[in-house]
């Protein structure tokens, strides 16, 4: 205790510094998804770090130094600069940034504060430490209103007031010359092309997150946003997704950093003058008189000093180095794989300490779960689908598609009649998920054509877009439209578990035995990847089971039975036509996938910004993108948009 009474202003204002430089370091992995253990990290020093500096100011302004101990009161600029935090990170989530009058209220406070405590201290003492201490003061005090600007930036009423008052035109700027053109030059940087259109086309990325309009009165202006998304799509898919990817990541940066307030004239003069006014601070300590003050101070000073000149050059290059592009990832999860883990496996020893913590439903979804690079082909076919939906005006007047999942695909085969088989596709979306997750493992499994070499990258497309539609339904429903099926997956994933259950307890079923170094293994696996074929023999006895053995026709397993019976039609599909139930399966995929990004809620995109973006998110502003090109101009300039060459 005596030791805390001596020197807790030292102790706080280290650690408000090294929560500072936690935050700088780590702000930059909400870009793309990071291991669990980073985020906790990243969040602890968020919810620390305003909360050491406050606690840290009020100690100093109740606290009398001794004689030696008067470098002490120096520190409370430092500490609203701390409060200031980094350039990377304001909000740690999109509900920070509607909390911006709090902040404000704060300010207010703790700039009172520190005020009191240099008036208190300072009042008799030397000039040139004075003035150093009120060098930083306005630096901390300009830093801390910063930050709560940017929140206020970054909060989507704002940003909707702004759009009203921003000319579009001005964007447009950002491409001086006619985008045909553009393309009949070589790019020394293609990399500054693709941020040029972006920006160019940003504004429809902000009128979509907030939920607002675009005025197609503005004639001229409307026209040439059209013809620059003509212009990307001619140029190709992947330069279109690139372009999307950096949309999001200009977002990002408005809505949880302060990219608002510093791509402006007083944000840059803030970013030359600081470096020059803190240096000026460290020149006047150094020179100061330091006699009779503790050894201990000084450094503290110094490395405040210095600690403040390295976080702001550091804030600024980490920005001018920071990737714009998204992982282009996609998350994983298998229901089979999921539900025959029981008596498969020895519990990894990290299961059995989330358990006690009552977390078991946290871990078993980040446990069986894993991420793949997202397909080449799926993003070709998603561009085809997009084309076709386009083609046909089955957008509204919002840009929101006319049909429900799946409609359209059945629609256009014509043996699966949508009055006798739309009950398949359930009656809400997430139901339609588990259904046909079930039925396209139950084909591949058992299907010759999944095993052939000719038809390997459908397969791989249908796995990826099956397993990432049940991981979103998993692990992030709010990404998903229509009401939650939480309850249904759970008694889906109990009559699926039942039936494992009556295979391992049947006498003829034959465990295999492990060797000591396997068993240390799986104790120490921190994933069960669902794409890998560790029980691919066990899926396909569950399969098997749930396709040879009549099922319970009650109304709790339901949907496994529908389930079933896709899979059987999608067998005769095959056997009548070779190849057409994975061509079948891949569309109605498409279709989830497509209707899932369109339809999820404008603020569960947002959201996700700030912890690696997502797929559905990307698609989501490509169709906000290509709603702005006219229907006729579909069917004439982008003939070619979506077509997947063989």
């Amino acid at each position: 205790m005596d030791l805390w009474n001596e020197w807790a202003p030292q102790i706080l204002v280290l650690l408000s510094f090294a929560l500072q430089l936690i935050l700088l370091l780590l702000a930059g992995i909400r870009r793309r998804e990071a291991s669990p253990l980073l985020r906790i990290v990243l969040w602890l020093a968020y919810q620390l770090a305003d909360s050491t500096a406050i606690y840290a100011i009020g100690h100093l302004s109740l606290c009398n130094p001794s004689p030696e101990h008067q470098l002490v009161p120096f520190w409370a600029p430092f500490l609203l600069l701390h409060l200031g935090g980094p350039d990377n990170i304001t909000a740690y989530s999109l509900e920070d940034t509607k909390l911006w009058l709090r902040h404000l209220v704060s300010v207010i406070v703790q700039v009172s504060g520190a005020t009191y405590v240099l008036y208190k201290q300072f009042s008799g003492n030397k000039i040139s430490l004075w003035l150093a201490a009120f060098l930083m003061f306005v630096i901390g005090v300009v830093k801390y209103g910063e930050r709560t600007c940017a929140l206020r930036c970054g909060n989507t009423d704002t940003i909707r007031s702004s759009l009203k008052k921003e000319p579009r035109n001005k964007c447009h700027s950002y491409i001086e010359d006619k985008p045909h053109q553009r393309s009949s030059k070589r790019e020394a940087n293609e990399e500054e092309f693709l941020i040029r259109y972006a920006h160019a086309l940003f504004h429809i990325c902000k009128y979509a997150v907030v939920d607002d309009f675009l005025d197609d009165s503005a004639g001229d202006i409307q026209t040439r946003d059209s013809r620059i998304v003509e212009h990307l799509a001619k140029l190709g898919e992947e330069k279109l997704y690139a372009v999307m990817e950096i949309e999001l990541s200009l977002m990002y940066d408005i809505l949880y950093t302060k990219a608002s307030v510093i791509h402006t004239w007083i944000g840059y003069c803030i970013r030359v003058v600081s470096p020059l006014i803190t240096t000026g601070s460290l020149v006047i300590f150094k020179f100061s008189g330091k006699y009779g003050q503790n050894i201990v101070d000084i450094a503290i000073t110094y490395v405040l000093l210095t600690g403040a000149l390295l976080l702001e050059d550091m804030g600024i290059s980490r920005y001018c180095i920071t990737s714009r592009r998204w992982s282009g990832s996609m998350g994983q999860y298998n229901m089979l794989h999921f539900c025959t883990r029981h008596g498969t496996s020895y519990c990894p020893l990290l299961r059995w300490v989330m358990k006690m913590l009552g977390l078991e439903d946290l871990w078993e979804t980040y446990h069986y779960s894993w991420n793949v690079d997202i397909p080449e082909k799926v993003k070709k076919l998603v561009c085809k689908h997009l084309k076709r939906i386009f083609d046909k005006g089955e957008v509204n007047t919002l840009g929101i598609t006319r049909k429900n999942w799946g409609q359209e695909t059945m629609k256009s085969w014509p043996k699966w009649d949508l009055v006798d088989n739309g009950y398949q596709l359930g009656a809400e979306f997430q139901e339609g998920i588990i259904i046909w997750h079930i039925a396209t493992e139950l084909l591949l499994i058992r299907s010759k054509l999944a095993i052939d070499q000719n038809t390997e990258p459908t397969v791989e497309a249908i796995k990826a877009l099956s397993n990432y539609m049940m991981f979103l339904l998993v692990d992030r429903p709010d990404l998903l439209p229509g009401l939650a099926q939480k309850r249904l997956y759970q008694r889906t994933c109990t009559h699926l578990e039942k039936e494992w259950r009556k295979i391992v307890d049947d006498p003829t079923y034959h465990r295999s035995t492990r060797n000591v170094c396997t068993v240390l293994k799986e104790l120490l696996y921190l994933h069960d990847n669902p794409n890998s074929n560790s029980r691919r023999p066990q899926r396909e006895m569950l399969a098997s089971k749930l396709l040879d053995v009549e099922q319970d026709p009650s109304r709790k397993a339901s949907r496994v039975r529908f389930a079933i019976d896709v899979a059987i039609k999608l067998f005769a599909e095959e056997e009548e036509k070779s190849g057409s139930s994975l061509q079948m399966l891949l569309e109605m995929w498409i279709d989830f996938l497509v209707y899932a990004a369109n339809r999820c809620s404008r603020e569960s995109h947002a959201k996700k910004l700030n912890s690696g973006g997502e797929f559905t998110t990307v698609l989501w502003l490509l169709t906000e993108h290509l709603y702005q090109v006219p229907v006729d101009r579909w069917k004439t300039t982008l003939v070619r948009f979506g077509c997947i060459d063989n």
